[in-house]
């Protein structure tokens, strides 16, 4: 587990550093759980939903939850989806900006950049 997140830290530092904070994607309670073990909150720009009723509030680590509009309209480099079991529809939902040049960033099972 230790050896996972060094990685995935790592991964979302290099990122930060070089294009800009991620966005979130997903107000789960799984997000806030990773969130608060990676300790990186200032790698994310903020988190997307697509529940009206979450956007406006904030996650734990205080990260605020928008919409996935916002998300879209940001053209963000890099997405991190938090609820990976929807992984091809998170895909297909999301062609347009993947086809614009933002990289999904799946950090379960395994971490995986997909382009």
């Amino acid at each position: 587990v230790y050896r996972w997140r060094e990685i995935v830290s790592r991964i979302l530092r290099d990122e930060a550093n070089s294009r800009g904070p991620a966005w979130g994607y997903g107000a789960s309670t799984k997000a806030g759980t990773m969130l608060q073990f990676l300790g990186e909150p200032y790698c994310f720009h903020a988190v997307a939903d697509r529940n009206p009723l979450k956007h406006g509030k904030y996650m734990a680590n205080r990260l605020k939850i928008t919409s996935e509009e916002d998300m879209r309209a940001s053209a963000p480099k890099m997405v991190v989806p938090f609820i990976w079991a929807f992984r091809e529809e998170i895909l297909e939902r999301e062609k347009t900006i993947r086809e614009l040049g933002t990289t999904f960033f799946f950090p379960l099972p395994n971490p995986e950049l997909v382009l």
